[in-house]
Formats: structure tokens, sequence, C-alpha cells
């Protein structure tokens, strides 16, 4: 019976632990989240230690996705251009699509065409 009982307390930190390292490998890739929304207009802030001016070239398309459920899942919702910078690690942007809230992140970025 202790037995059984340990087994089953080891499987339920095994079961709570997986998704957590699985979120924090996934958290790693985002490079960024929205600051501020203003109509068709977003300010993201890019948490890398490089200048986004350096990681993130003007015309670039930022695919935006937003954390949701108790498992934390990205789910994309948009996507936005970079159409300047605001200091070193702040991004204005244009909506392209989607509903860009405050809070969501980013998940990758496609370069301009030609570069």
């Amino acid at each position: 019976m202790k037995r059984i009982i340990v087994l089953a307390i080891m499987l339920g930190l095994f079961a709570a632990i997986v998704p957590a390292t699985a979120f924090a490998a996934d958290a790693a890739k985002v490079k960024g989240s929205v600051a501020m929304v203003m109509g068709n207009k977003v300010h993201i802030f890019h948490d890398s230690l490089m200048e986004a001016k350096k990681e993130v070239p003007v015309g670039s398309e930022l695919t935006v996705c937003r954390i949701t459920g108790r498992t934390a899942t990205q789910k994309e919702i948009g996507s936005v251009k970079v159409t300047g910078y605001a200091g070193d690690h702040y991004i204005e942007a244009e909506i392209l699509k989607g509903d860009i809230k405050t809070g969501d992140c980013l998940k990758k970025y496609l370069p301009p065409e030609g570069k």
C-alpha cells in the first residue's frame, strides 16, 4: 500500500513538472511582448540583449501570439509589420491582421522580401 502511494505521488510530480519544462523551452523562443496598442499601431518591447534595430529590421513581419489556458499554450492571433523604433528596445509596428492586445507576445519574425 505504501509503494502505491509513493508511486502515485511520483507520477503526480512528474505530470506537473513535464508541462512546465516544455513551456519554459517554448517561452525561450519568444522575442518580445506588446507594450501598448494605439488604434492600428503597436509598441513592442524587444526583450533581447541585442538592440531591436540590429535583430529585427524595418519591414519585418512579426507573428503575434497569446498565451492561453491552464497549460499556457501559445495561440497565434495575428501579425504586425515593423515600421520603426523607439529607443534601443522598443519596436513600432502596424497591425496587419488579428485582435492584438497589450501583453501579447512575439513568436518569430520573417525578414522583409529581398533581405
